[in-house]
């Protein structure tokens, strides 16, 4: 299998709104009531007793208990289920067992019983409840496998907060910001803003345990309505039309949020993160916001959330993503710079697009050249938004007027034809000092602006890429270059010595740490997608620069 294949294969992309709620049956029914699977009579493994767990007096009387149990379908078939029973406290006797649940299950009626059990597991510890764990919320469900050839499944999520000595069953756990954001702070509830809201996005962590015992980090939203001159308080249920104008995207210093762990050899992926103002220079411009996601309170799989908001008038609005690239920017017009490493304005002068500006028949990209002075070669170079970018890859290796360099890089295969198409490979702490003066190698929010002004992380994979040289076949993903970077399949080499992937992709260093590895730009013969990924220190990659 190709490397680039194996590195992006886990990456799906979802255009849905954040925000997701699971909603439980208020109770599991018995499933031996509507499997067919054996004429066996299900065999019950209960033996509870409600006044050996509590007695049945004041503190209870009206309330129920509720009591979970595995029932076996079919001794033959391994098919068993899980029964719930509720007792019910009256004039201090306990009635039951009852099959069906109160009317209103979570609000503070009943109480979960902690089963011999749950007692005698390895995490009976946690069903503890006492003045230390006080307001703790726990989560619950059982493992059945409910009929012949079905699979085992898991009955649906429950909560129990601890309250005064007993797990009372509840409704889903409050995620509100920590602290609490203050809509206030960000804007003043005026005319502006009268009958609009404010999305406040932001990481949660709640425990799940199961199917397995861990912690889950989700992304939530908090909306905030302007309303006679007041912020509402938060509310997790979104306006009816987020995205026609009335919801403004906080976007705070507290945006760099990480999500869980993934890709377990990569990236924990940056969920928000805020890289261009809003300001007169951006207006137009489309911000992304996204990173993977489990939906609140449920055992889901992992999803892509992609939030899309437009700068308009200084805030960040919420509105639909764009059907095309050409419509994510505005125009606007300036001169190219110069600089003492030879930065040199093309000849002709047109208006600058913050857009694609190179077709199959026409190049209206805005070009420049480099010089470098250490060894004379020159470089073609690209703007892209406000940034000069080098648009091909560094071949520079003289370790005598750069000592770091000695030994840590090479052209592809130790071939020097690869290098003079390609540039040269070098492990990252090379890559750090590689760049001429009044160069740099770019950081996670440079490459993050990359993908933001070429339209999102979604397509950079097309129009970055080099319009010839990239892998053919069933699987491949043309490029465009539609704005003259011309990502070239450069390959890599591992850490091994190992040469890879030439003809197939590229990956292109930042300054980030991460994970005891580095971020780096990828791209791929075979995806459309491009985006920032971790990678161990000691692989070589192409080296991109741009301009301070």
């Amino acid at each position: 299998m190709k490397k680039f294949s194996a590195v992006l294969c886990g990456v799906v992309a979802c255009f849905a709104f954040l925000l997701c709620a699971c909603n439980t049956d208020s109770t599991i029914a018995d499933p031996s009531a509507s499997t067919n699977s054996s004429s066996e009579t299900a065999v019950s493994s209960s033996s509870f007793n409600p006044d050996g767990y509590r007695t049945c007096d004041q503190k209870y009387e009206g309330k129920f208990l509720l009591y979970q149990y595995d029932v076996v379908i079919s001794i033959f078939e391994s098919t068993w289920g899980v029964n719930t029973d509720f007792y019910k406290c009256e004039n201090g006797k306990w009635l039951g067992p009852l099959d069906t649940a109160p009317e209103n299950e979570t609000g503070g009626d009943v109480i979960r019983v902690v089963s011999s059990k749950d007692l005698s597991s390895s995490e009976g510890e946690r069903w503890e409840c006492n003045a230390e764990n006080e307001g703790h919320v726990e989560s619950w469900s059982l493992l059945m496998h409910a009929c012949k050839r079905c699979p085992m499944v898991h009955t649906p999520d429950r909560y129990a907060r601890c309250e005064q000595g007993d797990w009372v069953v509840c409704d889903i756990p409050d995620l509100r910001p920590s602290p609490v954001f203050n809509p206030d702070e960000y804007r003043t509830c005026d005319q502006k803003y009268e009958g609009r809201y404010l999305l406040y996005q932001y990481s949660a962590t709640y425990r799940m345990y199961s199917p397995y015992s861990t912690e889950v980090k989700t992304i939530l939203g908090a909306y905030y309505k302007c309303e006679n001159g007041k912020w509402s308080e938060f509310s997790y249920v979104a306006p009816e039309n987020k995205t026609g104008g009335d919801v403004v995207l906080v976007v705070t210093s507290d945006d760099v949020v990480l999500s869980d762990d993934v890709f377990p050899n990569y990236q924990k992926e940056k969920i928000i993160r805020s890289v261009l103002e809003c300001n007169a220079e951006n207006e137009g411009l489309l911000q992304y916001s996204y990173g993977w996601v489990r939906p609140p309170l449920s055992t889901g799989t992992w999803e892509e959330q992609i939030s899309v908001a437009r700068c308009k008038q200084g805030d960040w609005v919420v509105c639909e993503a764009p059907s095309s690239s050409s419509s994510l920017f505005s125009s606007s017009s300036g001169d190219a710079t110069e600089s003492s490493s030879s930065v040199a304005a093309s000849s002709s002068s047109h208006e600058i697009l913050v857009g694609p500006c190179k077709t199959e028949t026409e190049d209206n990209c805005e070009y420049g050249t480099l010089t470098d002075e250490r060894d004379g070669k020159t470089y073609k170079t690209v703007k892209i938004h406000n940034k000069w970018w080098m648009a091909e890859n560094l071949d520079y290796a003289d370790s005598a007027k750069t000592p770091s360099l000695e030994g840590k890089s090479w052209c592809y295969a130790d071939d020097p034809e690869n290098c003079a198409k390609y540039g040269r490979l070098y492990i990252w702490s090379a890559a750090t000092a590689a760049c001429p003066d009044k160069w740099h190698l770019p950081d996670h929010d440079e490459w993050y602006g990359l993908l933001l002004a070429v339209g999102g992380y979604t397509t950079a994979g097309v129009v970055l890429k080099s319009q010839s040289g990239w892998s053919s076949g069933e699987n491949s993903v043309s490029g465009t270059d539609a704005f003259g970077f011309n990502a070239l399949p450069a390959g890599i080499m591992f850490g091994n010595g190992t040469f890879n992937g030439l003809g197939d992709g590229t990956d292109f260093w930042s300054t980030e740490e991460s994970l005891g590895g580095v971020v780096a730009f990828y791209l791929s013969y075979d995806y459309e997608y491009a985006g920032l990924l971790n990678y161990d220190k000691n692989y070589a990659f192409s080296v991109r620069c741009v301009m301070d």
